[in-house]
């Protein structure tokens, strides 16, 4: 018999519960951070790369709300548009050294594709306001403990 790719051999068990992580509930936060972390990519922006203590100052300074707000000002101008009017999507945030641009890599908030893959949403669908409002939770999630 066939198993999927990333699969256990044995029982055919998969890594990630995907269902799960497809709710997006924000009380489940950290079982998304140990799935992320399963993909290398996610995992070097999680586990390897720390910021420098400028950045944790300037994210520190914010208020939650003025965190929040520039947050989601990154993920409207990041993710808006569908990948099929977006020639760039999974280009549009850089492998930088700033640390907005990690937390959208570390949480697969950085492009479409990427919220297909792992948060179920297809990437030709309008965001909702609820999506908006999770995946600002989560980044700011990030910062927070990447900036104590």
């Amino acid at each position: 018999k066939g198993v999927a790719p990333g699969s256990c051999i044995g029982c055919g068990a998969g890594p990630v519960d995907w269902p799960r992580l497809y709710r997006r509930d924000i009380a489940d936060y950290s079982y998304l951070k140990e799935a992320l972390q399963l993909e290398m990519i996610r995992h070097v922006f999680w586990a390897v790369r720390q910021p420098t203590e400028k950045a944790k100052k300037d994210v520190r300074k914010k208020s939650p709300d003025d965190l929040a707000a520039w947050v989601r000002r990154r993920l409207i101008t990041t993710l808006s548009k569908p990948r099929c009017d977006n020639p760039w999507d999974g280009r549009q945030t850089p492998y930088d050294d700033k640390l907005l641009h990690w937390a959208q890599h570390a949480t697969a908030t950085c492009c479409r594709k990427c919220l297909a893959q792992w948060y179920g949403i297809g990437a030709d669908i309008a965001l909702s306001e609820a999506d908006y409002a999770y995946f600002t939770q989560v980044v700011v999630q990030y910062l927070i403990e990447k900036c104590q």
